[in-house]
């Protein structure tokens, strides 16, 4: 867990909400030795924590066993959340055309962390082997997604986030460095990123950022399709054109809505 050098930052609320980002979705239900090891805290730490939490109605403890899994007090965070994007009914449609035209997944994500999380997502029908749904984690450093965030930030922005990357994990801070010298200009020409196989080997991805003025936040707009059907080429001739409009819709979109 990241600690600022802020007089005003107020650690138990950070470490709180620590404990909360690691219930993933992937592994739903955790007891008090997984989190302090998905977290770093102490157990002692995690031990208080989670009684708060499980006091607050944050986190619900599971029948027949030691562990927890998120409570409802929690969840209404999510959907308070997604509510206040006015325009995700909008969105959820136009994602939804774009995969019926794509062998694969379109997703909206957004940065958490070191992450990248899904807020809306959409699938097309004759597709079965990617899985990933709204609420999903993926790295922020080996992904279309989080690569296309990145790029968008100014170097000072992605300075910090290569220290922060690095201390946690060498050589991912030195291939996400190596690989953002290489395509900035790629990337200020054509306005999107093309990443193959380097979160999974069967995967590539598109990335298209957009920024949201409303909620002064950068998405990504996303493409996941199975690298046995499309490589680069075929990804920047068929899927990244479909990205880009869309962009350009969305921000239109939110124009319209103010």
């Amino acid at each position: 867990m990241e600690k600022p050098h802020d007089r005003e930052f107020v650690n138990a609320v950070a470490r709180a909400l620590a404990i909360l980002h690691s219930f993933d979705g992937a592994e739903a239900v955790l007891g008090n030795h997984q989190i302090a090891a998905r977290t770093g805290l102490a157990k002692s730490t995690i031990a208080r924590l989670t009684h708060t939490l499980l006091r607050t109605g944050h986190l619900a403890r599971v029948r027949h066993g030691d562990g927890y899994r998120l409570g409802i007090g929690a969840l209404t965070f999510a959907s308070t959340a997604l509510r206040g994007l006015e325009l995700r009914r909008v969105i959820r449609g136009c994602l939804a055309e774009v995969a019926a035209l794509v062998s694969g997944t379109i997703g909206l994500a957004a940065r958490d962390g070191l992450e990248m999380v899904y807020l809306d997502y959409a699938r097309a029908a004759h597709v079965l082997s990617l899985h990933s749904t709204i609420g999903s984690r993926v790295p922020l450093a080996e992904t279309a997604a989080g690569r296309a965030w990145i790029i968008a930030q100014p170097q000072a922005a992605q300075e910090n986030l290569l220290a922060s990357l690095t201390a946690r994990d060498a050589a991912a801070g030195r291939a996400l460095s190596a690989w953002l010298d290489d395509y900035r200009d790629l990337f200020a020409r054509d306005g999107y990123v093309i990443s193959c196989g380097a979160w999974n080997p069967y995967i590539n991805g598109v990335g298209v950022p957009v920024f949201f003025p409303a909620y002064g936040a950068t998405m990504v707009l996303v493409a996941g399709v199975l690298a046995a059907e499309y490589d680069r080429e075929r990804l920047a001739r068929e899927v990244a054109p479909l990205l880009r409009d869309l962009a350009t819709r969305l921000a239109c979109l939110e124009d319209q809505a103010k």
